[in-house]
């Protein structure tokens, strides 16, 4: 800024003197023109600081000046020019700055005789004694020190200035440290004023919280797998010590243990199967193939599929759309999650009654976005209140599930694997109770991603 600042001052007084210089030398010349007593000199009326000389080609000499030092041997230039000459004067260097032009002078008083008199007038100013010249070269002895004094004051307000920044960002590290697994939801300090740091701060405590879930999530599902391995485990271990003590010489109780070592093999094979399915769904190894379809064809042959698998429970389908659809997804990973969601409806329906379940379609609005929510509902027991904020996690078994029965039958990891399936989908899963007092189960999808538009007739 300082450079600018002198370059800027030096290059508009350059070209103030220049422009002086220049109606100096013109103003000569008509001031020539106009002379008419010739016993005194003319009086040139321009700044104190332009030295001029008019000098008479024909003559041969000056005849009117101001400063007789003004050399006559500069190049006649047709803007202002810079001339320097070393050890011009015997105490120093020329350094001026000149404008010089040739005229053609009509007054007779001036030629005395001539038609015309040709004069070359020359206006210059002393650089190294210019006032204006002077003060510039002096700026920099008032600027510096003030400048120092201006970085001064800007440095020791800029380390304040960070150090009140930084000072939070140390703080939030500070606490940061202590946190571990057991306080690592403890949220960082925030301040009132709700500036960049606040919202690092705040999305730390969002990171930690998320962590914190993750973390137990995964320890529950840890203790979840152990616990639901260690039966039949034990299982297969209590059938093994029995046959290694007297059910090898006993053909019945050989036959039972053989068959209860591979039920428990086949629940052990099933749990791992259905985690590594899980596993690819949410590592993306395993990628949706996304096809058109009609939703109704889709709905019928899950129909005809669950009346057959379900006739001893005696199961009734009925399917309400709100209009014929064509949808664009994977029609596989859907028959899978109605498949899931129509094992629980007939797994836990009473047997003194017909299980009914619907299947149902509707073109909704949700907070002014058009959805797709595909439903199915059944007049179970269906859900405890208390059960359906964890219905979705692995292994959980609802209070409805607590016998030995349907745990022999069930994982607890369908709903876990529907929910997987519907967010490859770019769905989003939830749980209720229908009218009936039964489940409620259902998918919402965004309308413009999943439902393909009708063509025009």
């Amino acid at each position: 800024m300082f450079l600018v600042i002198m370059w800027t001052l030096n290059k508009s007084l350059r070209i103030q003197q220049g422009n002086d210089l220049t109606n100096s030398c013109n103003e000569t010349a008509e001031i020539l023109e106009l002379w008419k007593d010739s016993t005194k000199e003319p009086y040139f009326h321009f700044p104190f600081y332009v030295n001029y000389s008019v000098y008479d080609v024909e003559l041969g000499f000056v005849i009117f000046t101001n400063d007789p030092f003004i050399p006559q041997n500069l190049k006649i230039k047709e803007k202002p020019s810079y001339y320097f000459e070393k050890n011009y004067f015997s105490d120093g260097d020329l350094m001026i700055m000149y404008y010089k032009k040739a005229f053609q002078i009509k007054n007779p008083v001036f030629h005395k005789g001539r038609k015309t008199s040709e004069v070359i007038i020359t206006t210059s100013i002393y650089l190294d004694s210019d006032y204006f010249n002077k003060l510039i070269k002096m700026l920099p002895k008032f600027l510096i020190p003030l400048l120092a004094v201006i970085l001064m004051v800007s440095f020791a307000t800029s380390f304040i200035m960070a150090k009140n920044t930084i000072r939070p960002i140390e703080r939030i590290t500070r606490e940061a440290k202590k946190r571990s697994i057991s306080n690592i939801d403890k949220a960082l300090p925030v301040s009132r004023h709700l500036d960049e740091i606040d919202e690092l701060a705040q999305t730390f405590n969002k990171l930690f919280i998320q962590i914190k879930n993750d973390y137990d999530r995964e320890k529950q599902f840890s203790s979840d797998v152990s616990h639901e391995l260690k039966t039949p485990v034990a299982v297969i271990s209590g059938q093994a010590n029995l046959l290694l003590r007297w059910g090898k010489d006993d053909p019945v109780q050989l036959e039972t243990s053989l068959k209860a070592i591979k039920q428990e093999a086949f629940t052990i094979q099933n749990i791992i199967d259905t985690l590594l399915q899980i596993s690819r769904y949410e590592s993306g190894l395993v990628k949706p193939e996304y096809t058109n379809f009609d939703l109704r064809e889709l709905f019928e042959f899950i129909k005809k599929e669950t009346e057959f698998l379900g006739h001893e429970k005696k199961a009734q389908v009925s399917i309400i759309l709100d209009e014929d659809m064509e949808l664009f997804s994977e029609p596989e990973m859907l028959h899978q999650i109605f498949t899931v969601f129509i094992s629980n409806s007939l797994k836990f329906s009473s047997p003194d009654k017909e299980c009914k379940i619907s299947l149902e379609a509707h073109r909704v609005t949700i907070r002014g976005k058009k959805k797709l929510i595909l439903i199915e509902s059944d007049n179970g027991p269906g859900f405890a209140e208390e059960d359906l904020p964890k219905i979705f996690n692995r292994f959980y078994m609802g209070s409805q599930s607590r016998t030995r029965d349907i745990k022999k039958h069930s994982t607890g990891l369908g709903l876990s694997i529907a929910k997987t399936l519907c967010e490859s989908l770019g769905g989003k899963i939830n749980a209720g109770i229908s009218e009936s007092g039964g489940a409620r189960l259902s998918i919402v999808f965004d309308e413009k991603k999943v439902l393909v538009p009708k063509a025009d007739s």
